[in-house]
Protein backbone atom coordinates (compact mmCIF):
# COMPACT_ATOMS: atom_id res chain seq x y z
CA UNK A 1 0.00 0.00 0.00
CA UNK A 2 2.16 2.75 -1.44
CA UNK A 3 1.18 6.14 0.38
CA UNK A 4 -0.06 8.89 -1.95
CA UNK A 5 -0.49 12.74 -1.41
CA UNK A 6 -3.83 13.65 -1.44
CA UNK A 7 -3.71 17.57 -2.17
CA UNK A 8 -7.03 19.35 -1.25
CA UNK A 9 -8.06 22.87 -2.03
CA UNK A 10 -10.53 24.73 -0.68
CA UNK A 11 -12.65 26.60 -2.87
CA UNK A 12 -15.15 29.55 -1.90
CA UNK A 13 -14.01 32.01 0.80
CA UNK A 14 -13.71 31.82 4.90
CA UNK A 15 -16.06 33.25 7.33
CA UNK A 16 -13.69 35.88 8.49
CA UNK A 17 -12.68 37.02 4.44
CA UNK A 18 -16.55 38.01 4.48
CA UNK A 19 -16.14 39.98 8.61
CA UNK A 20 -12.99 41.81 7.62
CA UNK A 21 -14.72 44.35 5.63
CA UNK A 22 -17.38 44.82 8.13
CA UNK A 23 -15.21 44.83 11.16
CA UNK A 24 -12.97 47.74 9.46
CA UNK A 25 -16.18 49.83 9.06
CA UNK A 26 -17.24 49.41 12.09
CA UNK A 27 -13.39 50.40 13.60
CA UNK A 28 -13.69 53.29 11.47
CA UNK A 29 -17.01 54.61 12.62
CA UNK A 30 -15.47 53.96 16.41
CA UNK A 31 -12.91 56.04 15.70
CA UNK A 32 -14.62 59.20 14.17
CA UNK A 33 -16.71 58.81 17.07
CA UNK A 34 -14.45 59.03 19.44
CA UNK A 35 -12.34 61.93 17.91
CA UNK A 36 -16.01 63.92 17.46
CA UNK A 37 -16.22 62.94 21.28
CA UNK A 38 -12.58 64.09 22.06
CA UNK A 39 -12.89 67.45 20.03
CA UNK A 40 -15.75 68.56 21.39
CA UNK A 41 -14.05 67.87 25.55
CA UNK A 42 -11.37 70.08 23.97
CA UNK A 43 -13.72 73.49 23.01
CA UNK A 44 -14.62 75.83 25.94
CA UNK A 45 -17.14 75.00 27.55
CA UNK A 46 -19.20 77.06 29.57
CA UNK A 47 -20.39 76.60 33.85
CA UNK A 48 -23.23 79.25 34.23
CA UNK A 49 -24.47 79.52 38.07
CA UNK A 50 -27.04 82.42 39.33
CA UNK A 51 -25.09 82.93 43.00
CA UNK A 52 -25.34 85.23 45.75
CA UNK A 53 -22.61 86.74 47.78
CA UNK A 54 -22.42 89.47 49.97
CA UNK A 55 -19.58 92.19 51.20
CA UNK A 56 -19.74 93.07 54.67
CA UNK A 57 -19.69 97.16 55.08
CA UNK A 58 -16.54 98.98 55.97
CA UNK A 59 -16.68 101.50 58.00
CA UNK A 60 -13.41 104.12 58.91
CA UNK A 61 -12.63 101.78 62.11
CA UNK A 62 -13.09 98.36 60.58
CA UNK A 63 -16.45 96.40 59.65
CA UNK A 64 -19.76 98.01 60.55
CA UNK A 65 -22.29 95.72 62.08
CA UNK A 66 -25.75 95.49 59.52
CA UNK A 67 -24.06 97.45 56.77
CA UNK A 68 -23.45 93.95 54.35
CA UNK A 69 -25.27 93.58 51.01
CA UNK A 70 -26.03 91.07 49.53
CA UNK A 71 -25.57 90.83 45.64
CA UNK A 72 -27.07 88.49 43.04
CA UNK A 73 -24.51 87.46 40.23
CA UNK A 74 -23.96 85.04 37.39
CA UNK A 75 -20.84 83.17 37.56
CA UNK A 76 -19.50 81.79 34.11
CA UNK A 77 -16.67 79.69 34.13
CA UNK A 78 -14.95 77.92 31.11
CA UNK A 79 -14.36 74.55 31.72
CA UNK A 80 -13.19 72.87 28.62
CA UNK A 81 -9.53 71.66 28.60
CA UNK A 82 -8.01 73.88 25.79
CA UNK A 83 -10.23 76.02 24.13
CA UNK A 84 -10.81 80.03 24.90
CA UNK A 85 -14.02 81.66 24.23
CA UNK A 86 -15.31 85.27 24.23
CA UNK A 87 -18.52 86.25 26.51
CA UNK A 88 -20.27 88.96 25.02
CA UNK A 89 -23.18 89.16 27.42
CA UNK A 90 -24.70 87.98 30.74
CA UNK A 91 -28.46 87.85 31.15
CA UNK A 92 -31.68 85.84 32.77
CA UNK A 93 -34.26 84.78 30.44
CA UNK A 94 -38.20 84.62 31.22
CA UNK A 95 -40.40 82.31 29.70
CA UNK A 96 -41.56 85.02 27.26
CA UNK A 97 -38.30 84.83 25.96
CA UNK A 98 -37.77 88.62 27.45
CA UNK A 99 -34.78 89.24 28.79
CA UNK A 100 -33.70 91.16 31.82
CA UNK A 101 -29.83 92.28 31.11
CA UNK A 102 -27.98 94.74 32.51
CA UNK A 103 -25.41 96.57 29.96
CA UNK A 104 -22.40 96.80 32.86
CA UNK A 105 -21.75 94.72 36.21
CA UNK A 106 -23.44 96.16 38.81
CA UNK A 107 -20.83 98.05 41.10
CA UNK A 108 -18.21 95.74 40.15
CA UNK A 109 -16.83 96.52 37.01
CA UNK A 110 -16.74 93.31 34.74
CA UNK A 111 -16.27 94.83 31.00
CA UNK A 112 -17.82 92.74 28.34
CA UNK A 113 -16.86 91.15 25.59
CA UNK A 114 -14.61 89.10 27.80
CA UNK A 115 -12.03 86.24 26.81
CA UNK A 116 -12.38 83.27 28.84
CA UNK A 117 -9.30 81.01 28.72
CA UNK A 118 -9.68 77.10 29.98
CA UNK A 119 -10.50 77.70 33.87
CA UNK A 120 -10.80 81.21 33.77
CA UNK A 121 -13.88 82.81 35.38
CA UNK A 122 -15.99 85.60 35.06
CA UNK A 123 -18.38 86.81 38.06
CA UNK A 124 -21.31 89.59 36.56
CA UNK A 125 -23.21 91.55 38.77
CA UNK A 126 -26.63 92.17 38.65
CA UNK A 127 -28.85 94.90 41.03
CA UNK A 128 -31.33 92.93 43.10
CA UNK A 129 -33.68 95.90 43.16
CA UNK A 130 -34.26 96.12 40.33
CA UNK A 131 -34.67 92.70 39.07
CA UNK A 132 -37.31 92.49 42.23
CA UNK A 133 -39.35 95.31 40.83
CA UNK A 134 -39.03 93.81 36.61
CA UNK A 135 -40.32 90.53 38.01
CA UNK A 136 -43.05 91.94 40.85
CA UNK A 137 -44.34 94.46 37.72
CA UNK A 138 -45.23 91.45 35.22
CA UNK A 139 -45.85 89.28 38.22
CA UNK A 140 -43.04 86.30 37.10
CA UNK A 141 -41.69 84.25 39.65
CA UNK A 142 -38.04 84.36 40.85
CA UNK A 143 -37.53 80.63 40.01
CA UNK A 144 -38.22 81.61 36.09
CA UNK A 145 -35.76 83.11 35.40
CA UNK A 146 -32.89 81.43 33.72
CA UNK A 147 -29.43 82.52 33.93
CA UNK A 148 -27.96 82.87 29.94
CA UNK A 149 -24.55 83.48 28.60
CA UNK A 150 -24.16 84.41 25.06
CA UNK A 151 -20.51 83.59 23.79
CA UNK A 152 -18.78 83.03 20.93
CA UNK A 153 -19.32 79.16 21.10
CA UNK A 154 -23.21 79.96 21.12
CA UNK A 155 -25.48 80.34 23.98
CA UNK A 156 -25.28 78.48 27.59
CA UNK A 157 -27.84 78.33 30.21
CA UNK A 158 -26.84 77.50 33.66
CA UNK A 159 -28.80 77.13 36.82
CA UNK A 160 -29.49 78.73 40.53
CA UNK A 161 -27.43 78.34 43.51
CA UNK A 162 -30.51 77.97 46.10
CA UNK A 163 -28.76 81.21 48.47
CA UNK A 164 -29.13 83.51 45.38
CA UNK A 165 -32.70 82.31 44.39
CA UNK A 166 -33.48 82.66 48.42
CA UNK A 167 -32.11 86.48 48.07
CA UNK A 168 -34.16 87.09 45.10
CA UNK A 169 -37.45 85.91 46.44
CA UNK A 170 -36.82 87.67 49.46
CA UNK A 171 -36.49 91.14 47.46
CA UNK A 172 -39.57 90.53 45.42
CA UNK A 173 -41.89 89.52 48.53
CA UNK A 174 -40.09 93.10 49.96
CA UNK A 175 -41.41 94.83 46.52
CA UNK A 176 -44.75 93.10 46.56
CA UNK A 177 -45.77 93.91 50.39
CA UNK A 178 -44.41 97.61 49.74
CA UNK A 179 -46.63 97.75 46.62
CA UNK A 180 -49.59 96.64 47.87
CA UNK A 181 -49.24 98.55 51.15
CA UNK A 182 -48.71 101.83 48.87
CA UNK A 183 -52.07 100.74 46.70
CA UNK A 184 -54.37 100.42 50.19
CA UNK A 185 -53.17 103.57 51.03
Amino acid sequence: MPLDVIQVELVGTDWWEKALPILAILISIGTLAWTMVARQRDQARLKVIATSFTLIGEGPWGPRQGADEWHVAVDVTNVGRTGSTVVSSVKFKLPSGVHLQSFESYRYPQPLPKTLAPGESLMYVFNVDAMAEELSKHSYRPEQLVPLVVSGHGPATGKWAKAGLDILKRRVEAKSAAASAHTSR
